[in-house]
């Protein structure tokens, strides 16, 4: 059961936020010139959908390129076992010592409720796991994945998928962050799953639907959800600047289809800005 569970995590392990406007409404952008052969594809993603149906645009995109670029590779078996060596807090903290007795309690309860399991197993992991969880209540209809779908053809394709970072370097990340402001993260989301308030989750998605990429990193940016912003250069600007070397070189190699989170696409520092900042065409795909 705790390995499918941290298969889950791994869906949502990074929230990132940044705001900086792209006239076009698209998540689809075609990469070329400089020594690009043939156009790559940088596709943003949203980690938790209700409907993950990809569109006719991005499996065209697909068909046209001949491997997958995703945060990290989803398809690594080891993965789940890697996950769960780092998971726990090595300090000898407890997620029922950085909290109330009485949020432990509703932690307990909700873990019991939707996981079968209680607090007590899983009371030595770190804060961000549980952030992960929460989130796949907090909307109102069976989880789906875009990084399963593109997982999924390119399987279907006889492909393979990749990574831009290890799944080790992202966890990493969260180390960064202490566990006092992921904690209070965490309580905020418990506190809107009680509530069954779930309208930020919601408007989220249906602005990702619209492929509406400015308004959705307004919604994030404003999020009641603040260490996302408070160490934003970790998780958002620092790996952008890592990954675009490689979107450049594996670009040059072959015909490559690139999935991040949506958040990594705009921004002054955002992907599609730092690849034209090198001289590449980043064109929107309609």
């Amino acid at each position: 059961m705790i390995k499918k569970i941290i298969c889950t995590t791994a869906l949502v392990l990074l929230s990132t936020t940044s705001f900086y406007a792209q006239k076009q409404n698209t998540l689809l952008w075609e990469i070329s010139g400089k020594g690009i052969e043939k156009p790559s594809y940088l596709f943003g993603t949203i980690h938790i959908t209700c409907d993950a149906t990809l569109k006719p645009k991005v499996i065209d995109a697909l068909n046209k390129t001949e491997r997958l670029f995703l945060e990290f590779d989803m398809t690594d078996p080891e993965m789940a076992t890697k996950m769960m060596g780092k998971l726990q807090m090595t300090d000898g903290k407890k997620i029922s010592q950085l909290v109330t007795k009485e949020q432990a309690e509703k932690i307990d309860k909700f873990l019991k409720e939707n996981f079968g399991m209680p607090l007590s197993y899983v009371d030595t992991y770190k804060p961000f796991f549980f952030q992960s969880l929460f989130y796949t209540k907090m909307i109102s209809c069976p989880v789906q994945s875009f990084e399963n779908e593109l997982m999924k053809i390119t399987k279907e394709q006889n492909e393979k998928v990749y990574g831009l970072e290890t799944m080790e370097s992202q966890l990493a990340i969260f180390d960064k962050i202490p566990y006092e402001k992921q904690i209070e993260d965490l309580n905020k989301m418990l506190e809107s799953i009680e509530k069954k308030d779930f309208s930020e989750m919601e408007k989220l998605i249906t602005l990702y639907q619209d492929e509406n990429l400015n308004d959705l990193m307004k919604i994030i940016s404003e999020s009641d959800l603040q260490t996302v912003n408070q160490f934003n250069e970790d998780l958002l600007v620092n790996r952008n600047k890592n990954w675009v070397p490689i979107i450049i070189e594996k670009s040059k190699e072959q015909a490559t289809f690139f999935g991040v989170g949506a958040a990594h696409l705009a921004g002054e520092n955002g992907v599609i800005t730092l690849l034209k900042k090198q001289g590449y065409k980043v064109k929107p795909v309609k």
